[in-house]
């Protein structure tokens, strides 16, 4: 019997939906080998991504910030009384904080030259050693701003 015959033989529905049972098959393989092919191809890429960011802080030897660097900064808010330079070396400025005089040593600043005695005012400055700290950021500002972040 050869192919021709054997075509004419089986009916022609059954060839159908063998062919359509084939293309069917090839479909879900095809599918499965692009998911497959997909997962292999992001798990790459991810793991790509991962080594190369990890080089790079490496690489720039990035810090994460200390917690004992919050510890050291303070701010004052209150009423600016003055401040007084001592020698070459320092000083110290006053504020009225709540109704209570605080006298705040620093080291030698031009940042409080602008400030005018009595206004209110915020001043940022940072520990450097017992005893003395230094003067970042001044800043006059309206009573009513006091405990509003």
């Amino acid at each position: 019997m050869t192919l021709t015959t054997f075509m004419w033989v089986v009916p022609l529905p059954l060839a159908r939906i063998t062919g359509l049972l084939v293309v069917a098959a090839l479909a879900v393989v095809g599918l499965l080998k692009r998911k497959a092919i997909a997962a292999f191809t992001g798990a790459v890429w991810k793991a790509a991504n991962k080594w190369l960011w990890g080089f790079v802080h490496r690489q720039l030897q990035t810090v994460e910030p200390s917690s004992s660097a919050v510890q050291n900064e303070k701010r004052y808010c209150g009423i600016y009384r003055g401040g007084y330079q001592v020698g070459v070396s320092g000083g110290y400025f006053k504020m009225e904080i709540a109704g209570k005089l605080t006298t705040v040593p620093i080291s030698q600043t031009n940042l409080l030259a602008h400030l005018s005695v009595g206004k209110y005012a915020e001043i940022d400055t940072v520990v450097v050693r017992p005893g003395v700290e230094v003067v970042q950021r001044v800043h006059e500002t309206a009573p009513q701003v006091f405990g509003k972040a």
